[in-house]
């Protein structure tokens, strides 16, 4: 009896030769004898080469699947049920004892056959399996490769506008600072905006609230002026009433200076500057104008606050997002 031609046992052989193949493939391409996919983008730095193989793994394990194919083996494991129980009866249906032979060793073939067939599908399961958990691992450490320069940049940016920050609120010139986040970051905001500041520094807030003790005196004097037509006695009185001043304090009501000048100095008590700097503007011009120079200090600090709180903001944000 002639044995049919079975394919199963080429079948096996294809899904393994398959696999080997790919897994050959991602190797020399990891190694970096077989080009990446993907277009060339003209450049060898290190971020786009890293940006490269990542994408060529995910092909890879885009590729490697667990077997699909269905291999029916159902007409092979019938034929072997119908041939031993053949070969379990000698004789019968007048089998000549040759035939009988031929039977029980095809019978022996296609166990084996069979046999062979679930093995190699089986080993190709794991070898898929295991290929795809290793590409996946160097996915992993090639992204954590290419993230690690971006993450030091920004921790070290932080750490410069922090220091930035706190050289402002310290007092004096902050040009050393400045140029650390320069050389960290020379595309930031704050470099620019705070260069003409870093020479002679702002003045602090504790700075602003022990002058405007000084100030307020000096625009409440403006805003007092003796009259020139006054006789002798009448400017007597005048100069020794003027060493003699009572002035409300604190978050008083009212529109006359001596109100607004006493709300400037509560808020600035209070860390409150932006809400000083509007109260300036309910002041006489005669006041304004003694008070200038005051002022000018108060808007620079409230300008460079304004830059630095900003700037640690975005850093801030950017170190959790990342992180």
């Amino acid at each position: 009896m002639q044995k049919p031609p079975s394919n199963s046992g080429s079948l096996a052989a294809g899904i393994l030769g398959g696999l080997v193949t790919l897994l050959g493939f991602g190797v020399l391409q990891y190694a970096g004898y077989v080009p990446g996919l993907g277009p060339d983008r003209g450049t060898s730095s290190t971020e786009l080469t890293l940006s490269s193989e990542i994408q060529a793994l995910r092909d890879q394990v885009a590729g490697i699947q667990a077997p699909t194919t269905t291999v029916d083996i159902a007409p092979l494991e019938n034929r072997l049920a119908a041939l031993e129980q053949t070969a379990a009866q000698p004789g019968a249906g007048g089998v000549a004892t040759g035939e009988m032979t031929a039977l029980k060793a095809e019978v022996t073939n296609l166990t084996k056959e069979i046999a062979a067939l679930k093995s190699g599908l089986a080993e190709a399961q794991q070898s898929a399996t295991t290929a795809r958990a290793e590409l996946a691992s160097r996915i992993d450490s090639a992204e954590q490769k290419l993230n690690e320069p971006a993450n030091d940049i920004q921790v070290a940016k932080a750490v410069a506008v922090t220091a930035l920050k706190t050289a402002i609120d310290r007092g004096g010139p902050f040009l050393a600072e400045l140029d650390a986040l320069r050389s960290i970051a020379p595309d930031e905001t704050a470099v620019t905006a705070l260069a003409q500041d870093a020479t002679t520094g702002v003045a602090t807030r504790a700075d602003l609230r022990r002058d405007f003790a000084t100030t307020s005196n000096t625009m409440l004097d403006a805003l007092n002026q003796p009259d020139p037509n006054e006789g002798i006695f009448d400017r007597l009185v005048s100069s020794a009433m003027s060493g003699i001043r009572v002035r409300p304090v604190g978050s008083v009501e009212g529109d006359t200076p001596e109100a607004v000048v006493a709300r400037i100095e509560d808020k600035l008590n209070n860390g409150d500057l932006k809400g000083a700097a509007l109260e300036w503007d309910g002041l006489p011009a005669a006041a304004k104008t003694a008070g200038e120079p005051f002022k000018v200090k108060l808007d620079q600090r409230l300008r460079v606050e304004g830059i630095i709180d900003a700037a640690v903001a975005a850093t801030m944000n950017k170190s959790t997002t990342q992180g």
